[in-house]
């Protein structure tokens, strides 16, 4: 890993210098001016405060989704309960379908018997 610090406090070099990971410092001091630390400092903290903010905003933003699938969820399986109940209600009414009193076979049947009848009546003496 690759650490970028400022050299000692000193108004003649304010530039950084590159330390690898493990390596000690190549001086002792203050490794950034006062100035320069607060400003990062305040950085962190402002960082810190947008990462919290957005992860509230974020959370109340999956709260309101979440609310609204289970809501619309809801909304299917009262759609689902409303057409499983009409389909109920059709199945009922055609499983009790009586084809001897259905007029598709009464006409022909009483069609038939009148013209029987009446035929075996003509042949009685």
């Amino acid at each position: 890993m690759l650490c970028l610090v400022g050299s000692p406090v000193s108004a003649s070099s304010p530039k950084p210098v590159a330390l690898e990971l493990g390596e000690p410092a190549p001086f002792a001091g203050q490794l950034l001016p006062p100035d320069r630390a607060i400003k990062l400092g305040q950085k962190a903290e402002r960082c810190e405060l947008v990462r919290k903010h957005d992860a509230d905003r974020l959370a109340k933003l999956f709260a309101i989704d979440l609310g609204l699938a289970r809501t619309e969820l809801e909304i299917e399986i009262e759609r689902a309960k409303t057409r499983e109940e009409v389909l109920r209600r059709e199945l009922e009414r055609e499983s009790a379908f009586n084809i001897w009193t259905h007029p598709i076979f009464v006409v022909p049947i009483t069609a038939v018997l009148t013209y029987a009848i009446m035929r075996a009546a003509r042949e009685l003496p």
